[in-house]
């Protein structure tokens, strides 16, 4: 009974943190697409019409006619404009809790998958992502993608565990939802589900649920969409979804204005947005390792969710157009991995008595910490000189790590693996426990300071 109340004070704890780190200043941003979508929401209020068909030539939203239907990024802002008035908060307050809803999923689901540990780190993780933290707080459709998806594996699991077929129509209609936010590529993380269910060995009876709830779903989407053709003899909406299919689609980059770019340029892409910089290089490292362990462990269906879930970025990067918001919603698989690849090496170093697999995870996350540091100036000049410019300390350390930056590295390598042989070997089991999590802890929280730093910053 103590440990559940432990366990729920800390959930509180995330998700208020969660809330909080997101909210913060959050007036002072752009508004993004929500911006947009929040002025439609304001026409459907005095016209419920455009709730179900947003966006009509002859208005303001109407991006120069452009016929294209999201209903669901626009229910949720008018219901917020409702209860809140209509404010910055009021736009931003719809992704703000999808967000929080989304680290309780992830608890939720990891838990059940793996243990209360593992679901532990991998909630914080996510939570203090600054990726994700990046482009919730810009208030981008994002975050409730990355929820839908959520909630959709959620509920799958547990219509297989629980053997109730309702929970895979819900998912159904929560994947609808899903394609109603944005298009078809806010469900492509969900692609990890088949593989999943592969592995599962779901029933045949149960199968046949699976296809017939998304025959369903697909059925009142294309009807939705052919409404105003069939009613109004308009078909500028089934036009604008054709093209939004395509462009959604893979290696269909360049089908609207402006040209894709090469697959080597999407992935110079994804190097330097996102494993050069925090937004998941504080993490690669345990992500790396996460990946290797579940790539061993493939049949297991918890292991390959989360590996297919990871694999589905490179859909983003064959699309010719990696645009590195719409990768928010592979997130919550770093997340995880990052968490398997910490858990997995602390169980086999204090199970085992080895400590090279710990060891390595700790000395090549400083070590790549260090040269994401040493290589900033480099990859992100501009940035380097509008933050040096006023701070001479801070243009002597990234000098300092940028000449210096290789002895470094093997610094760190060397003297992690003698601490670990021996001092490690030394001291008895709990004192170990007690050390191990200690930098265990000290990691979550480098995390959680840096999250917190590029919000206040």
């Amino acid at each position: 009974m103590v440990c559940m109340k432990k366990e729920h004070i800390f959930l509180i704890i995330l998700l208020l943190c969660t809330f909080l780190i997101r909210i913060y200043n959050a007036n002072e941003l752009s508004g993004g697409d929500d911006s947009q979508f929040a002025q439609l929401s304001a026409f459907a209020i005095k016209s419920p019409a455009k709730i179900i068909y947003p966006s009509f030539s002859d208005e303001p939203m109407s991006w120069g006619g452009l016929h294209y239907t999201r209903p669901f990024a626009v229910i949720p802002l008018v219901i917020s404009i409702l209860i809140f008035g209509y404010n910055k908060y009021a736009v931003l307050m719809p992704t703000l809790l999808f967000s929080v809803l989304s680290v309780l999923l992830l608890y939720l689901i990891v838990k059940k998958q793996f243990n209360t540990k593992t679901a532990f780190v991998a909630s914080i993780l996510f939570a203090f992502s600054p990726f994700h933290i990046a482009f919730t707080r810009s208030g981008f459709l994002h975050g409730a993608l990355t929820f839908y998806c959520l909630l959709a594996t959620f509920l799958v699991i547990k219509a297989i565990d629980e053997r109730k077929n309702l929970f895979i129509y819900l998912a159904a209609f929560v994947c609808l939802a899903n394609a109603w936010t944005t298009d078809f590529r806010g469900l492509i993380p969900l692609s990890a589900l088949l593989p999943y269910l592969y592995f599962r060995k779901v029933k045949k009876e149960q199968i046949k649920h699976f296809f017939f709830a998304a025959f369903i779903v697909l059925g009142l989407f294309f009807i939705y969409m052919l409404i105003p053709l069939i009613f109004f003899k308009n078909p500028e909406f089934i036009n604008s979804f054709i093209s939004m299919f395509l462009y959604a689609l893979p290696g269909h980059g360049a089908v609207m204005a402006g040209s894709g770019i090469s697959i080597l340029g999407s992935a110079k892409t994804m190097l330097n947005y996102l494993v050069m910089t925090p937004f998941m290089g504080l993490i690669f490292i345990p992500v790396l390792f996460g990946f290797l362990y579940s790539l061993k462990n493939i049949k297991k269906p918890k292991y390959a969710l989360w590996l297919f879930w990871f694999l589905s970025i490179i859909i983003f990067y064959i699309h010719g157009k990696p645009y590195v918001e719409r990768q928010v919603v592979i997130v919550p698989a770093f997340a995880v991995l990052a968490s398997i690849g910490i858990t997995h090496s602390l169980d086999f170093f204090v199970k085992e008595k080895k400590g090279l697999a710990f060891a390595s995870l700790i000395a090549l996350t400083i070590s790549w910490i260090v040269l994401l540091a040493a290589r900033f100036p480099i990859t992100y000049a501009s940035e380097y000189m509008s933050i040096t410019k006023t701070n001479y300390f801070l243009s002597l350390i990234f000098g300092f790590l940028n000449n210096y930056y290789i002895w470094i590295i093997i610094f760190i390598l060397l003297l992690t693996m003698l601490i670990s042989h021996f001092y490690f070997r030394n001291i008895n089991i709990k004192r170990q426990k007690n050390v191990l999590s200690i930098i265990v802890i000290i990691y979550l929280l480098l995390n959680v300071s840096v999250a917190s730093a590029l919000v206040i910053g």
